[in-house]
């Protein structure tokens, strides 16, 4: 208890891996054990002043002359002198048992115990790390319900999991480098949305993903659609998780939404996925503009999104992504070009939308495309095939014009 509290001391390490509680209850072992009295001779008087302002209810009653009957009441209206503190202790015995059952019993009550304090910040402060340190040495079926108990119910409010997150951490790395960290997956993947869909609702304008939204990417990997939570964040909260939370809109939108799409969409160096991808994430967005314009809205509405399209065209098209880039997206904005329709004032009709195609990128795309055919990078078989179905969806591009040009005619006729 003489050394100090920094990373390379004893009781610094200590209070790293078990927080707080261990200093507590070392002192109170301290406390409780009987002391020869020639070890105290010489020994100066102890300054007991600082522990005036301190609870120390959770290991005894103490009786101290110096607390005032009005301090006194002062103290029992804060969150850390309540039934948690001085309750811990007794309930903990029962997570000591050697049955499985009885162990999981004694989980389900610090944690009640803890969820159920007016302010549970402090008691999960104190709680979350013995958990952890508890999961680590548990057995299968005990560290599923000790994890169920937390999350599923949830007896750990979501709003409390941004400060607890250090916590939080460590006993996802527990979970994870567990032999049967599969089983536990689900419940992880479940706590990464709810922890996303509350940072979109929180989005910060002009800011990147915090550190908790960080983390809930890394905890639910490979089981999110970013774009329509993105959708979701917009429209009134319907879960308990996000009453009272506010609707994504304005500024904050659009710094979310840029994130939503580089993270759905990431550059690679094989660019097949992400370019179909890419309208994919658009086609979601799309809902926003409510039926005006569709993806062609977004493209006028966001620089980001065409910025994003050249960054992905930039990179250079390998044979993969080359048949998208040569004919399929032609053939996905022909076939998008009702959607595209946006209303204007007077009778003038909407021109047809083909910007995607007339960038510079896409124009040094489609050349790069024509070189490697030429070269035989392309198999010349493939190739032959490749420009067959280039020219027959520029036809449909041609036809799309001419017939948009005959209504019009149509009309003024």
């Amino acid at each position: 208890l003489h050394s100090g509290t920094g990373e390379s001391d004893l009781l610094g390490a200590m209070l790293a891996n078990y927080g707080r509680r261990f200093f507590w209850d070392s002192f109170d072992h301290v406390l409780s054990t009987s002391c020869p009295s020639k070890m105290l001779e010489g020994l100066p008087a102890p300054n007991l002043k600082a522990f005036e302002k301190v609870v120390v209810v959770s290991f005894g009653q103490v009786q101290s002359k110096q607390l005032t009957k009005s301090k006194s009441t002062e103290l029992a209206g804060t969150s850390a002198f309540n039934e948690y503190f001085s309750s811990i202790g007794e309930a903990k015995k029962k997570v000591n048992s050697k049955e499985p059952c009885a162990r999981n019993e004694g989980y389900s009550a610090v944690i009640r115990l803890a969820s159920n304090s007016k302010d549970a910040s402090k008691p999960f402060e104190d709680l979350l790390p013995y958990l952890t340190q508890r999961f680590h040495a548990e057995q299968e079926t005990c560290r599923e319900h000790l994890l169920g108990e937390l999350f599923n119910k949830p007896s750990l409010p979501v709003s409390m999991w941004e400060e607890t997150l250090a916590h939080l951490r460590n006993l996802w790395k527990s979970s994870s480098k567990a032999r049967e960290s599969s089983k536990y997956e689900g419940v992880w993947k479940e706590v990464g949305k709810k922890i996303l869909k509350r940072c979109l609702r929180g989005w910060c304008a002009g800011q990147g993903p915090s550190e908790i939204c960080t983390f809930g990417m890394e905890v639910a990997a490979g089981s999110l659609d970013l774009p329509q939570m993105l959708v979701d964040a917009t429209k009134p909260a319907t879960t308990p998780d996000e009453v009272g939370e506010s609707r994504l809109e304005g500024e904050a939108l659009t710094s979310a939404a840029c994130w939503v799409l580089q993270t759905s969409v990431p550059l690679s160096s094989d660019i097949g996925l992400p370019l179909s991808s890419f309208w994919d994430v658009l086609r979601k967005f799309s809902k926003l503009e409510k039926n005006n314009g569709s993806e062609r809205a977004l493209w006028q509405r966001w620089s980001f999104v065409r910025e994003w399209w050249s960054s992905l065209l930039a990179q250079g098209s390998k044979q993969k992504s080359a048949e998208f880039v040569f004919t399929g997206v032609v053939n996905l904005l022909v076939s998008r070009q009702r959607a595209f329709a946006i209303t204007l004032s007077g009778s003038d009709p909407c021109p047809p939308w083909w910007a995607p195609l007339e960038c510079e990128e896409y124009k040094a795309a489609v050349v790069g495309i024509l070189q490697q055919i030429e070269s035989g990078e392309i198999p010349g078989k493939e190739g032959s095939a490749m420009l067959v179905r280039r020219i027959e969806s520029l036809k449909k591009v041609t036809g799309f014009q001419v017939l948009k040009i005959k209504k019009r005619i149509a009309r003024q006729g």
